[in-house]
C-alpha cells in the first residue's frame, strides 16, 4: 500500500494556526511535534521528505513564508508575520548612576570614582577617577538601529526606522512609537543588555573591577533590592531602621544627586 502523499508545507501552516501562531510566536520544536508526533511513522515520513527535499525544518519554515526568530542558547520561535514575540523578562536593572553614565549624551563627561563606587559627571578633582567615553547622539541612534534590526516584524521595523530617519524629534518619537507598538518591554531589556555589555567592555579596557551593585538583581516579582527595601521599611520600627548599616558611598551619591537637582540661585 502506497504512503499517502502529504502536503507538508500546508500542514505546517495549518498546525501553526491551530497553535495560535497568528497571535504570538511559539517554540519551533512545539510546531515540529504538532506537524508529526515524535516517534511515529508520520514523523519518519516527514523526516525522509525533508532529506529528499534537501531542506531543514527551519528552511521549510522560511520557504513557507513564516517568521522565524532565533534565540541565543534556546529554541527558535516561529509565528505568522505580525504575530507578537513574548516579552523578555529582565533579570536585572542598572543602577541609576550607571544608566546615566552610559546613556546620557551630556556635554560634561562622566567619570567613575572607585573609592565611592559612583558614576558622576561632577567628579571635580577626585584623584582616583576613571574617565568614561562620552556618549554621543550617534551612539544613541546606533543603539536604537541595532534594536530595530533585531525585530522580525517588518512593519514594526519600518515604522521605527522611519522615525529615526525622518522625525525631527527622533529619540522622543521613537519612545512614543515603541509604546504604541507594544515594544517598550522588549526595548528596555535589549537596551539594558546592550549597556551592560558596554559597561563590561569599559571596565575591562580601564582595568576597573566590575561591582555587582551596578547590576541590581530583580526578585521573583520583578522588583530590585531597593524596591523591596522601600516596601519593607514601612513595616520596620525606627530603632530597626537606625540599626541598618548604610554605606558612605550611598550617602555621598544621594547628596551629589540632590545637589544636581537643586535649581541655581
Amino acid at each position: 500500500m502506497q504512503d499517502q502523499v502529504v502536503d507538508w508545507s500546508s500542514k505546517v501552516v495549518e498546525c501553526l494556526d491551530k497553535l495560535g501562531g497568528r497571535d504570538s510566536f511559539i517554540p519551533a520544536a512545539k510546531l515540529r511535534a504538532a506537524v508529526a508526533r515524535p516517534g511515529s511513522a508520520e514523523s519518519t515520513q516527514f523526516t525522509n521528505w525533508l532529506k529528499a527535499s534537501g531542506k531543514t525544518f527551519t528552511k521549510l519554515l522560511h520557504d513557507t513564508g513564516l517568521a522565524v526568530h532565533p534565540q541565543a542558547g534556546s529554541d527558535s520561535l516561529v509565528g505568522f508575520k505580525g504575530a507578537a514575540l513574548p516579552q523578555p523578562e529582565q533579570s536585572f536593572t542598572l543602577r541609576s548612576d550607571v544608566f546615566s553614565a552610559f546613556t546620557h549624551a551630556s556635554p560634561q563627561p562622566y567619570s567613575y570614582i572607585p573609592s565611592l563606587d559612583i558614576f558622576t559627571s561632577d567628579a571635580g578633582n577626585e584623584s582616583d577617577r576613571v574617565d568614561i567615553p562620552r556618549i554621543t547622539r550617534d551612539d544613541l541612534f546606533a543603539q536604537r538601529r541595532a534594536f530595530v534590526a533585531s525585530l522580525t516584524d517588518e512593519e514594526h521595523a519600518k515604522r521605527l526606522s522611519d522615525v529615526l530617519d525622518y522625525s525631527p524629534r527622533a529619540l522622543a518619537d521613537f519612545s512614543q512609537a515603541l509604546a504604541e507598538l507594544g515594544l517598550k518591554s522588549r526595548w528596555h531589556a535589549f537596551r539594558s543588555e546592550d549597556i551592560r555589555a558596554a559597561v563590561e567592555r569599559w571596565a575591562q579596557s580601564s582595568d576597573t573591577p566590575v561591582s555587582p551593585s551596578w547590576f541590581e538583581r530583580r526578585s521573583g516579582k520583578g522588583e530590585t533590592a531597593q524596591e523591596v527595601l522601600s516596601h519593607v521599611a514601612h513595616h520596620m520600627t525606627e530603632d530597626e531602621i537606625r540599626s541598618l548599616t548604610i554605606p558612605f558611598r550611598a550617602v555621598e551619591a544621594m547628596y551629589r544627586s540632590l545637589s544636581r537637582r537643586r535649581p541655581q540661585e
